[in-house]
């Protein structure tokens, strides 16, 4: 139970940062995603991208998957601090974004 709950916690400290906040927001949206499908997304570099992703994935939060010469990610739903979180988000997004 103690190490649910710290996952819990470096999964929320992580995503309190706003970049990547919306990396996460936009995998929950559009699983698997590239590197550069999100660096175009947000207007940022990949390298910028790539630092913020090697973060969340050393914390577990998101899973890659290399797809030719691009590394993918997925959000870790099956882990459940990254699903606790992430059930959080979606129901606190405005009702019209809800799919």
């Amino acid at each position: 139970m103690e190490h649910q709950s710290n996952h819990l916690q470096r999964v929320m400290q992580l995503l309190g940062d706003e970049t990547r906040y919306k990396i996460f927001e936009i995998l929950l949206e559009g699983d698997n995603l590239c590197v550069s499908e999100i660096s175009s997304l947000l207007g940022i570099s990949t390298a910028a991208v790539s630092q913020h992703f090697r973060m969340l994935e050393l914390a577990g939060v998101v899973g890659k998957k290399r797809n030719g010469q691009k590394m993918c990610y997925r959000p870790q739903l099956e882990e459940p601090a990254v699903a606790a979180v992430a059930h959080l988000m979606k129901a606190h997004q405005p009702a019209e974004l809800i799919t």
